[in-house]
């Protein structure tokens, strides 16, 4: 979870975010390999994590040093705490931990769930 809550510790979080849940669609795209539609859909959205890391990368650059000596209120902290997908990612039974996911349906609604 985000202890030090700024504008650079809020683009890491985010950009990190971004790259789990781009390995989570990687491992799902090797793990039905032989099913060529739902393959190519993760492959899809795993590049499209790695695009979103990017701009956010990109946006960080631009804005973060307009914000850099700017705290952070006790609200907002509080919301990105609440908001932690790394946490979500992470924890035990998360799914970029344990993907255990047997078939084609529990595939799309793990997508459709992250």
């Amino acid at each position: 979870m985000i202890r030090d809550v700024t504008a650079e510790s809020c683009l890491a979080f985010a950009v990190e975010t971004e790259e789990l849940g781009a390995e989570l669609y990687r491992g799902l795209a090797r793990k039905f390999g032989d099913d060529v539609e739902l393959r190519q859909l993760f492959e899809r959205l795993g590049r499209d994590e790695v695009d979103h890391a990017g701009q956010i990368r990109a946006m960080g650059e631009r804005l973060a040093p307009r914000f850099r000596d700017r705290p952070v209120s006790a609200e907002d902290r509080d919301c990105l705490r609440a908001m932690s997908m790394s946490e979500v990612f992470r924890r035990p039974g998360g799914p970029a931990v344990d993907v255990a996911v047997q078939g084609r349906q529990d595939a799309l609604r793990l997508a459709l769930r992250v």
